[in-house]
């Protein structure tokens, strides 16, 4: 019995579905694409409507892939699978294929199907068996893919969601369920301390928009460095983490928090997950409370680490991460958010600092 496989047309890093009609992926498209403003910069004022100006590229992509497909000119691939978008990931060096109608998403190898990450796969797999993200729906290892739910929830305003002490304690109880997943790994500091580098494209290194604000940033990579190598610690202990813990990567499923998006997930200092989350609501978690918490309803053997140093160890892997991403995707990011992203991370490393000087 043969598969039917359906055609993708690649417009820039993303592949679209030819056998989607063109009224029902337009209004796909207006639902994934995010807000583009068109602003007068000078007198700082909108030129079009946000929906419009969105609407306007939507009908321009379809145009030019119809355009191009007459033209032979772009490139088409062919998957056993059916979706709107599919989005080429560099990173996991995979196709990711969104299937709206029927809830779930789909990951196929870009080459041979030994090349699919069957150890990704079974940490997703039980993820999703503990109820803490998404299950895996069905995995085909001959041809190479799999698929996962895609839990398409509707979010609460995140204003709402910031200011509930509620919600606080429940994402505090979510990262207590990851952590207790998966066993936790006690490595020494120092060698933890001395993997975590971010290597930079040259380009950007010598490009003067950029320059100054990565000097800033590697002086306080290295501030972090000196400062870890006198911590009394020996060791650190590391939790498996989902990586990207923030407002929109958390849905409501029958009544539990449920995390969403693990692209990022990995191996990290034990408190990362709840410092990521409360680093976007602006806020400074109880590290202490958290790991009481933890030792006493979670069974674990946890090292005797001053919440301080965890917090240190995560200032320093949080501008590595960022630094990491800039550097993998700077073809793709406009330089406005390469600076944004630079910006962010000067400002919360200055307040933290700011903060140790004055403790």
């Amino acid at each position: 019995m043969s598969i039917r496989r359906f055609t993708y047309v690649k417009i820039n890093n993303y592949y679209y579905c030819i056998n989607t009609g063109k009224w029902k992926m337009f209004r796909y498209l207006m639902n994934k694409f995010k807000p583009l403003s068109l602003v007068d910069e000078t007198a700082q004022h909108m030129l079009l409507p946000d929906r419009l100006a969105k609407s306007y590229r939507v009908m321009r992509l379809l145009l030019f892939m119809h355009r191009g497909l007459k033209k032979n000119k772009l490139t088409t691939i062919k998957l056993p699978v059916y979706g709107q978008v599919a989005m080429f990931k560099k990173n996991d060096n995979a196709y990711m294929i969104f299937d709206a109608e029927r809830e779930v998403v789909t990951f196929f190898p870009a080459g041979s199907p030994k090349e699919m990450k069957t150890g990704k796969v079974s940490y997703l797999r039980k993820i999703g068996q503990s109820g803490i993200g998404p299950r895996i729906v069905e995995e085909n290892r001959k041809e190479g893919w799999y698929e996962e739910e895609y839990l398409n929830t509707p979010h609460e305003p995140p204003e709402k969601l910031e200011q509930s002490e509620r919600l606080q304690t429940e994402v505090m109880g979510f990262i207590g369920r990851v952590i207790s997943q998966f066993p936790i790994k006690t490595v020494p500091l120092s060698h933890y301390v001395t993997k975590l580098m971010a290597k930079l494209p040259e380009n950007m290194m010598e490009d003067e928009r950029y320059a100054p604000k990565i000097n800033q940033i590697l002086s306080f990579i290295a501030r972090l460095r000196e400062a870890l190598s006198q911590a009394e610690e020996q060791n650190i202990d590391l939790a498996f983490s989902h990586g990207d813990l923030h407002l929109k990567n958390l849905i409501r499923r029958d009544g539990r928090l449920i995390g969403i998006d693990w692209e990022f997930m990995k191996w990290r200092s034990l408190l990362y997950d709840a410092y990521y989350f409360y680093n976007f609501i602006r806020k400074e978690p109880d590290a202490s409370a958290l790991l009481r918490e933890l030792e006493a309803s979670k069974e674990l053997e946890l090292s005797p680490i001053n919440p301080d140093t965890y917090r240190m160890v995560f200032q320093l892997e949080w501008i590595v991460h960022w630094l990491v991403i800039i550097g993998d995707r700077l073809e793709r990011i406009k330089p406005a958010r390469v600076n944004h992203i630079l910006d962010n991370l000067i400002q919360s490393t200055t307040l933290f600092f700011e903060g140790v000087e004055k403790r």
